[in-house]
């Protein structure tokens, strides 16, 4: 297991960024029938507020909300909600985590995992933590293979 200093993960996050601000939604690997006309913006402009909370809860909150954002904007668009699936909700996370520009998402993450009530972490809050988790992580392990494929 890779692991990196706070810092070494921004670096990693400030490029991932530059390269996922150049893909569609196509090229995250987002099915046809679950692409935002919107580009997910009204997720993106939630997401944004996680770092002005201090409290862990607050922050799960927002996640989650941000989830039930997402699942709107599904339905509102006319797509196929029966779509939504694990999968691709850490795509569409994918999508939305890194045009967000949340500065120390791993310490962000960290933090609300550590601090959360339990009971919190087994709904469908700890779901929407989960994904995208998973999605933050995701970005990070491609950016390291890219760099690994590039310097051999």
């Amino acid at each position: 297991m890779i692991v990196l200093t706070q810092q070494e993960e921004q670096k990693q996050m400030q490029r991932g960024k530059k390269e996922i601000r150049k893909l569609s939604q196509n090229q995250v690997g987002l099915p046809e029938k679950l692409i935002s006309k919107s580009g997910w913006k009204r997720a993106i402009k939630h997401l944004q507020t996680l770092s002005k909370n201090i409290y862990p809860t607050k922050k799960l909150e927002i996640i989650s909300e941000t989830g039930e954002i997402i699942t709107n904007t599904v339905k509102l668009e006319g797509n196929d909600t029966s779509l939504l699936n694990a999968d691709n909700y850490i795509l569409i996370f994918f999508y939305v985590l890194f045009y967000s520009n949340l500065p120390a998402l791993s310490a962000q993450l960290l933090y609300i995992e550590n601090l959360s009530d339990t009971e919190l972490m087994n709904n469908k809050q700890g779901f929407f933590f989960t994904t995208i988790s998973a999605a933050s992580k995701l970005f990070i392990e491609n950016e390291l293979l890219t760099q690994t494929e590039i310097n051999n």
